[in-house]
């Protein structure tokens, strides 16, 4: 959280020197809300309900990496103190935890989690629009991480190559869950760990919109971007009243064992 609530002091201790104080705000927000439901996902018993927020720390790690590896000359590998410190940390973290990810997914999918998408579907209602919400992030995220012009020099504040990757590899994962949810799990049960970290993830990107106003190019892009936060935090709170409300009203479901150790 220091990249969101110091983002402009990250010359101090951040793995590289971030100019724009948004794009610090942006990760620590997102790396926040991935802690959120991270949290939340160890305490399930049930690996259903937390198979999605392992596809998302797979998905994260992965697309990290590629765009670590792609844009190293930024970090501070070759400085001593607390840079060289977090520049080590953040590569050692970002080439172990995929293989890791991936292993324990195997093996749960294999224990018997494979057979676990049996649950109550979400309305299909619910199930479209958010899976259109996650095409058009999936889009911007994809954009971003390939470095596309014409969405990086309309974006509301500066972004380099790294940081357009690493942005973008938040949206991509945001975006992957939601595609996840509409067209895999289809279940808003097993949706609702996710939901949470990015609802939390929405309300700080929009603080710290806020706090950093002045940091923001105020053009059009700041409008779409204000605009679409609100739009993507409407989505999903509607989305979840509307599921609770019929999870409430239903039948409790039969719990569904443990898979795998």
């Amino acid at each position: 959280m220091r990249t969101y609530f110091f983002p402009d002091r990250t010359d101090d201790y951040w793995a590289w020197p971030i100019a724009a104080p948004p794009t610090a705000a942006f990760l620590g927000a997102g790396y926040f809300g991935a802690a959120v439901s991270l949290a939340l996902g160890a305490r399930e018993r049930v690996w259903a309900s937390a198979r999605l927020i392992a596809v998302l720390a797979l998905a994260l790690t992965t697309v990290s990496l590629l765009v670590t590896l792609r844009d190293l000359s930024p970090f501070e590998l070759e400085h001593g103190g607390v840079e060289g410190v977090t520049a080590w940390t953040w590569l050692a973290v970002y080439v172990t935890l995929p293989p890791l990810a991936l292993a324990a997914f195997v093996l749960q999918e294999r224990a018997g989690g494979r057979g676990e998408y049996d649950a109550e579907p979400a309305h299909w209602a619910t199930r479209l629009v958010l899976g259109t919400v996650g095409a058009v992030a999936g889009l911007y995220g994809v954009g971003l991480l390939l470095d596309w012009n014409a969405l990086v020099s309309r974006w509301p504040w500066p972004l380099t190559r790294l940081t357009a990757g690493v942005v973008g590899v938040l949206l991509f994962t945001y975006a992957l869950g939601l595609l996840w949810f509409a067209l895999r799990v289809r279940n808003w049960r097993r949706m609702r760990i996710g939901a949470i970290g990015l609802i939390v993830t929405i309300l700080l990107h929009l603080l710290s919109a806020a706090r950093l106003r002045d940091d923001f190019d105020g053009g059009a892009g700041q409008a779409v971007y204000l605009a679409a936060l609100v739009a993507l935090l409407a989505a999903i709170a509607a989305a979840a009243v509307a599921e609770e409300r019929v999870r409430r009203a239903s039948p409790p479901a039969p719990a569904a064992p443990a898979a795998g150790p």
